[in-house]
C-alpha cells in the first residue's frame, strides 16, 4: 500500500532558535515550508495536511512571511491548511488525522521544517507494510533528548532515551546504531494503542520503546538529509545546507 497522505506539524513557535517560526523563515526566497511540500508533491503525496501557528501568534510574523504564505495558500489550492487551536505540540496529531485523513489508510507524519527529498520518501513507502511503524534516522543528531536505537537489518530492535540538560552533539558508535527521528510512516493503529492511551505524557519520540515493548515492529532508515530539526541558533548553517541538498537532488527548481 503506497503511502499518499501527510500531516505535516508547522505550529512550533521556534522559540529555541530564535528566528521565529521554523517552517516561516525564508531561505532563497521561499518559505521552508515550500521546499517540504513540493518535495511531497514529487514523491507522489496526493492528500497533504499543514497544521500552522494559530491565529493570535501570526502578530509575530512579518508582513513579507504573511504574504508569503497567503500566496502559498493560493498557489497548492489542493493542500489543506488546518490552525493549530494552542501549542500542543504534537499532542494533537490524532484529531488532526481523524479529521482530515483517511486513517485507515498510512500516513507520514513530517516537522514543517524538515525538507525531505521526494525519492527518500518514496523510497520508506515501498518499504510499508500494515501493522508496521517506519522511521527515518540519523547517526548524528544535536537535542537535549536523545532516543538512539540498534537496528537488524531495517527493523529496530532496541531503543533508549537519553536526556541531557544542555544540547549535546550526539556520534552514534556502532554501525548498527541510529538516532531515530521524523519521518514516520504510520498506521492509525499505532496512535489508538499507544499514544492515546497514554494521555500524550511523553514526547512522540518515546513511543517507538513502548511499541517494541509491546510486541510490535518498527523499521528504520537512514535520512539522506544531513540534519533535519534545527532548534539552535548557530546550527541554522545545516538547516540551508539540507534545504540546498533537496534543491540539488530533487531538481525541484
Amino acid at each position: 500500500m503506497k503511502v499518499q497522505q501527510a500531516l505535516i506539524c508547522a505550529g512550533g513557535l521556534g522559540t529555541r532558535l530564535g528566528l521565529g517560526t521554523k517552517s516561516f523563515i525564508i531561505y532563497r526566497g521561499r518559505l521552508i515550508l515550500e521546499y517540504l511540500l513540493v518535495s511531497c508533491i514529487k514523491a507522489g503525496i496526493k492528500n497533504i495536511v499543514v497544521v500552522t501557528i494559530p491565529r493570535k501568534y501570526e502578530k509575530y510574523l512579518s508582513q513579507e512571511k504573511l504574504k508569503k504564505f497567503r500566496n502559498l495558500k493560493k498557489k497548492y489550492p489542493n493542500i489543506i491548511f488546518a490552525r493549530d487551536t494552542g501549542y500542543r505540540g504534537f499532542r494533537k496529531v490524532p484529531n488532526y488525522a481523524r479529521r482530515y485523513l483517511d486513517v485507515s489508510k498510512p500516513f507520514y507524519l513530517l516537522c514543517g521544517h524538515s525538507p525531505q527529498i521526494s525519492a527518500f520518501l518514496r523510497k520508506i513507502s515501498n518499504y510499508y507494510k500494515p501493522g508496521i511503524i517506519t522511521t527515518s534516522g540519523y547517526k548524528y543528531r544535536y537535542d537535549t533528548i536523545l532516543s538512539t536505537g540498534t537496528t537488524r537489518g531495517n527493523f529496530l530492535i532496541t531503543i533508549n532515551n537519553s536526556e541531557y540538560k544542555k544540547p549535546k552533539a550526539y556520534n552514534c558508535s556502532k554501525r548498527n546504531e541510529f538516532v531515530q527521528h521524523f519521518p514516520y510512516v504510520l498506521d492509525y493503529e499505532f496512535y489508538d494503542n499507544y499514544i492515546k492511551k497514554d494521555n500524550y505524557k511523553e514526547r512522540a519520540e518515546f513511543y517507538l520503546k513502548k511499541i517494541l515493548g509491546a510486541g510490535g515492529s518498527v523499521q528504520i532508515f537512514k535520512n539522506p538529509v544531513e540534519i533535519s530539526e534545527i532548534d539552535f541558533k548557530r546550527d541554522f548553517g545545516k538547516l540551508k545546507r539540507s534545504i540546498d541538498f533537496v534543491i540539488q537532488k530533487d531538481k525541484i527548481w
